[in-house]
């Protein structure tokens, strides 16, 4: 049996092992980052929208990347029915130097709760993801009262158009 050597084959060959191995070796490293309407998407069809105070925020897992919280808010004023007057949702955040220096790129977004604060808020139902966390504003709160056909959502947060 006899070689050929076929330097295209080979290359293919070689860049092919590359890639299985690459996607092997790091199965949890491929993060998409959705685009901006995604996001946008998710705030707008949350089950609670509502301004709130936030009354409790809770570490429930603190981890290599992030640590994960349980937010509990009380209502203010609620735009959808499904919202009651205590209600929590979780979300993620950035807390140690650690997390800092691991964090992923993708499509996790990052919220800093803090206990007291007044927000626009929407979640996917009670109980899960926080889909949006705006500290409140005077035109915001007029928006959500008033007008909210003016509400604009996006990578996390909501606004006035």
């Amino acid at each position: 049996m006899t070689f050929k050597y076929e330097p295209e084959k080979m290359l293919r060959t070689v860049l092919l092992l590359i890639s299985v191995l690459a996607t092997s070796l790091y199965p949890g490293v491929v993060h998409a980052v959705m685009p901006p309407q995604h996001y946008a998407d998710r705030s707008q069809n949350s089950k609670i929208k509502a301004i709130a105070v936030i009354v409790d925020v809770q570490r429930l897992h603190i981890g290599k990347r992030y640590t994960e919280k349980k937010v509990s808010f009380r209502t203010d004023f609620a735009l959808t029915t499904d919202t009651g007057e205590l209600f929590t949702g979780t979300c993620k955040s950035v807390d140690t130097p650690f997390q800092e220096a691991n964090v992923m790129v993708g499509g996790n977004i990052y919220f800093y709760p803090a206990e007291g604060q007044r927000v626009f808020v929407t979640v996917s139902d009670d109980g899960g993801e926080i889909t949006s966390l705006t500290p409140m504003t005077q035109e915001l709160e007029h928006a959500v009262r008033e007008t909210p056909e003016k509400l604009r959502y996006g990578i996390g947060n909501a606004g006035v158009k």
